[in-house]
């Protein structure tokens, strides 16, 4: 209840009137509406009761429209991408989501080639190695890269995995150009078979484990439980597992090192001669394994091209060195 004031002679003071509640306009304590407590299930309290009758309990207060901004300026809906997956990557401009947008998968003629080298000049110095060679392997196309010694097949596999600079020329990987700041992205589409691969002193088992110790390829480790059917298909027993890498042939560390690409599961598979130290046996069962692959591109570079035309798409045979010198 209001105060009297003290009586004076000119009579007592007149109560104070009662203070009226707030409205829903009105800022309350520290300048804050007291709209922006909505988050709180705390109910409104009601005011004290004055000489002129209780005060009325300010009205509740509501809960954000859907359409209002909460917190942080952030719509409180979740987006549309959490609600609804999209089907597939479909291009738009400036940004925005895409409901249930149906997969747009390019055609053949319209996808980019796996691998495209145009007008690649190599050079050592004084010497011309290759010259103005283009060459466009399709995506799941198997191509043979052939020539003699000196012709610059394997320099071709080192340019397109970034390993060395041609004087001229332009490279693509999947439909992206090759340079410095995307030639360790693209690197992980590649996987290289080498001709006489090196195992040092570990054992076979922990050499093909090795790779999937990178966290590049640690969702990959998977795979290792494919490694005696490839073993199986290129002529290998299970007991090589338990052996190091001084105690095997030049074969067995070739079919080796096949044996690891495939187990990345890389889609552009890249050979420099990887049967060059096999038997016609061991050679027919990697070419066999070879064909074999669907979803792969391959890129083989071979001396002699005659045992392989079975086996590959297409054969690209390299200029020798003299003829790169005279052109």
């Amino acid at each position: 209840m209001a105060k009297s004031g003290p009586v004076g002679e000119s009579g007592p003071f007149v109560p104070a009137p009662p203070i009226p509640p707030s409205s829903p306009t009105t800022r309350g304590r520290g300048g804050r509406s007291p709209r922006a407590c909505a988050r709180f299930s705390r109910p409104p309290r009601a005011c004290p009761v004055g000489e002129s009758g209780p005060f009325v309990p300010a009205p509740p207060i509501p809960p954000f429209p859907p359409t209002t901004r909460g917190r942080g300026g952030r719509d409180p809906r979740p987006p549309i991408r959490v609600l609804f997956p999209l089907a597939g990557r479909a291009r738009r401009p400036y940004g925005g989501n895409v409901v249930n947008a149906p997969e747009q998968r390019p055609s053949a003629a319209a996808e980019a080639p796996a691998l495209a080298v145009a007008g690649l000049t190599l050079a050592f110095g004084a010497r011309t190695v290759l010259r103005d060679f283009s060459l466009r392997v399709a995506p799941r196309e198997k191509v043979v890269l052939a020539g003699p010694s000196g012709s610059g097949k394997s320099s071709v596999l080192a340019c397109l995995l970034g390993f060395l600079e041609p004087a001229a020329g332009r490279i693509e990987i999947a439909g992206e150009p090759l340079g410095p700041r995307s030639a360790w992205r693209l690197r992980r589409q590649l996987a290289l078979v080498q001709q006489e691969p090196d195992l040092g002193e570990l054992g076979v088992e922990e050499w093909l484990q090795e790779p999937f110790a990178f966290r590049a390829n640690e969702a990959l480790r998977e795979n290792l439980a494919r490694v005696p059917e490839w073993l199986a298909r290129l002529r290998l027993s299970p007991a090589i597992l338990q052996q190091k890498g001084p105690e095997l042939s030049g074969g067995e560390k070739q079919r080796l090192a096949l044996v690891s690409a495939l187990l990345l599961d890389r889609p552009i598979l890249l050979l420099d001669e990887p049967t060059s130290a096999l038997d016609p046996d061991s050679r027919r069962a990697v070419y066999d394994c070879l064909a074999g692959l669907e979803r792969q591109t391959l890129l083989m570079v071979s001396h002699d091209a005659g045992p392989v035309l079975d086996f590959a798409d297409r054969t690209v045979r390299l200029p020798g060195e003299e003829a790169a010198r005279g052109a």
